[in-house]
This record gives structure tokens, sequence and C-alpha cells, in this order.
């Protein structure tokens, strides 16, 4: 794991290169919860122990959201301006010695949906050649909504949403689950006690069914 700093924002970056890799190198932009970034390495590397177990070769990216544990004014703030989540994940690619093919992914959990959202609606989300697109219990509000209606209703790309059963995310999800185009969607629910919020985040990349192909 390494600290960098890509386009002026603060990225934690995990790469991992399996000498006989599964399918293409998956290229993972991660979207932190609110508070988040700072508890990156303890939630991610048993999630990139599990990838690598499976011979999966990924580099992850994490870039500091505007609602980070050290953001002064969390609440209110709306990530990546026009086109600059295209531009981000442009110059994150440049910076690793990334194999060709590779099969490029966004995933947010909590209030890292917020972040897909605005990647999709105004960041250049919709301009990339993504492969996959994961919610981790993070469709609160109209996010889902945004990035459904920007591209991803329309997109080749897969999505996935994990969510918690009988919770906000849950209720703001069953309005797009109307949408006749929502059969594309692929859905993972799970119940309390046995699972919560933070535990979902802290495993969606081994739940989510994305990574295992290409």
């Amino acid at each position: 794991m390494r600290l960098a700093v890509i386009d002026g924002i603060r990225t934690l970056v995990i790469h991992h290169q399996d000498p006989t890799p599964k399918g293409q190198h998956r290229v993972i932009f991660w979207f932190h919860g609110i508070g988040g970034f700072h508890g990156f390495a303890a939630n991610m590397f048993p999630q990139a122990v599990t990838l690598a177990q499976r011979h999966i070769s990924f580099t992850v990216f994490e870039p500091e959201m505007p609602w980070s544990k050290y953001a002064k004014h969390p609440d209110g703030q709306k990530p990546w301006p026009k086109g600059g989540f295209k531009r981000y994940a442009d110059a994150a690619m440049a910076t690793q010695n990334l194999p060709n093919p590779r099969a490029i992914y966004v995933a947010g959990h909590s209030r890292g949906g917020k972040g897909i959202a605005y990647a999709a609606a105004q960041g250049g989300l919709c301009d990339m050649p993504i492969t996959g697109v994961l919610w981790s219990d993070a469709t609160y509000g109209d996010w889902f909504k945004k990035a459904w209606s920007a591209c991803l209703r329309h997109m080749a790309s897969k999505v996935e949403v994990l969510y918690l059963r009988r919770t906000e995310t849950a209720g703001f999800l069953s309005a797009a689950q109307k949408d006749p185009e929502f059969h594309k969607v692929k859905q993972a629910s799970f119940s309390f006690p046995w699972w919560y919020h933070g535990k979902i985040g802290d495993n969606a990349l081994t739940l989510s069914s994305l990574f295992d192909s290409p």
C-alpha cells in the first residue's frame, strides 16, 4: 500500500500483480463513506488478500472524498466537478504500470454512493469504458437514480447493489426497482444482526460477484 497525490487528491493505493492472473487486471476506484479514508488499510487489506487468493490481479485506488475524517466541513460537499472523475482516473492509471487488457470498476460504500452519482452525472464516468459499478449499502436519497438516469441504465456496465434489508438504503432502492430496465441490476440483500452497515462495507469487494470476471 502507498499514499499518493493524484490530480491534487490524496489517494491510497493497493496493487497486486498475480503471476498467473485469472482474467484481466482489475482497476477498482473505491469511494469511501463519511469519516472514511483513515481506516483504509484495516478495512481493505483482508479483502485484498481474498482477491489475491483467487488469483485476481488488481489495483485499488481510494481517493480522499470531501467527507473524509480529515474534512473540516464534510456535509453538503459535492464531489467530482465536470469531467473531474475521468481526469482523476486517467491520471491514477498513468501512475501505475498497469497491464493490458484491464477492466475498470467503480465502487462506493455508504456516502460513497454520492461519489458514484456525481461521477456519473457530471464527472465523466459515462464517457469511460466501465466494466462494473458496485453500490455497497450506498443507495441513499437520489444517488442511485442520478447515476442510473445519467448513463448506468443504458451502459453495458454490470451494476450490483448490496444493501441491508428494512433500512433507508433498501427503501430508496425500491423506487428504482420499478424501472423496467432494473432487471439488469444484480442485487444482494443482508439481514441484521448478522450483517450491519459497516460490515457490508468491510467485505463489499469479496461479497460482490463483479470481480470474478472478466
